[in-house]
Parts: structure tokens; C-alpha cells; sequence
């Protein structure tokens, strides 16, 4: 949803308000919890793919790539020709390392939070934190 779709929701809620008498004269005095669901009904699949790998990883902790025996790492598209992969994802953010092309000798780490990156990568880090969940799930079985 774009900026202007949550602000005409917003205009038809205090409209609605006005309408219905409830908006306060003192605009200072009104509740901005009212705004809340209108904001969660418009939040955008980049913030939603953010909050459920948010969820997962304050449930089960950080994994790696390796904890879930992925295929590959997550490319981090950049403009240089060094190659940035994604292996280890933490709540807020994953640890890249950078590559020289060609992909063998590891050159420097980085953080990069989830918001910094594009949705394609965070729909691949769900993904993979939906098989870590599941992992962690079954190690919880094995062990009661």
C-alpha cells in the first residue's frame, strides 16, 4: 500500500470521528492507539517477511546457514564486483561476508540490517528461518 492509501484511511477514520462526534476538540487530547490497526492493515510484505523472521529468531535464537544445511548463502545484490553473502542471521540484522570474485578468500564482514535489505533476500531468509523453526521443532520432539 502507498503513503497516500494510509493517509486517505486515516482522513475517512477522523472524518468517521468527526461524523460520529468522538473527534476531541483538542486535537492534543486524541488517542493515537486509534491509528494502530490502520497502520498494521497497510504495512507493507517487506515489514511483514521482517516481522515473522523476527518472530522465529526471538523464539529459536540466531542461526547459520550451516545450522539448517542450506544449499547456499544469501546473495546481497551490490554495484561492486566483490560477492556479499548473507550466512549467519541474528533478530535485527545478518552478518555478510565479502568475497573477491571468485568466491574463495574471504576479504571482510559486515552487518546489514533486514530493512536495508530487498524483499527477494528476506523471502529468502524466511525460508530458511521457517527450516530452522522446523528443525528446532523437531529436536524439541525428539528430546520430551
Amino acid at each position: 500500500m502507498t503513503n497516500t492509501d494510509k493517509a486517505l484511511a486515516i482522513k475517512n477514520l477522523l472524518v468517521d470521528m468527526a461524523v460520529n462526534d468522538k473527534l476531541p476538540m483538542d486535537m492534543t487530547m486524541l488517542d493515537e492507539s486509534i491509528f494502530i490497526p490502520i497502520l498494521e492493515e497497510y504495512k507493507d510484505d517487506k515489514a511483514k517477511t521482517i516481522d515473522k523472521i523476527q518472530a522465529i529468531i526471538k523464539e529459536w535464537g540466531s542461526f547459520t546457514t550451516a545450522d539448517i544445511t542450506a544449499d547456499c548463502d544469501v546473495a546481497i545484490p551490490t554495484i561492486d564486483s566483490l560477492i556479499h553473502l548473507a550466512n549467519h542471521f541474528h533478530h535485527d540484522n545478518a552478518e555478510v561476508e565479502i568475497y573477491e570474485d571468485g568466491g574463495e578468500n574471504e576479504i571482510d564482514t559486515y552487518d546489514l540490517s533486514y530493512r536495508d535489505m530487498e524483499l527477494e533476500q528476506l523471502q529468502e531468509i524466511l525460508e530458511y528461518a521457517e527450516r530452522w523453526e522446523a528443525e528446532c521443532l523437531q529436536d524439541e520432539d525428539r528430546q520430551s
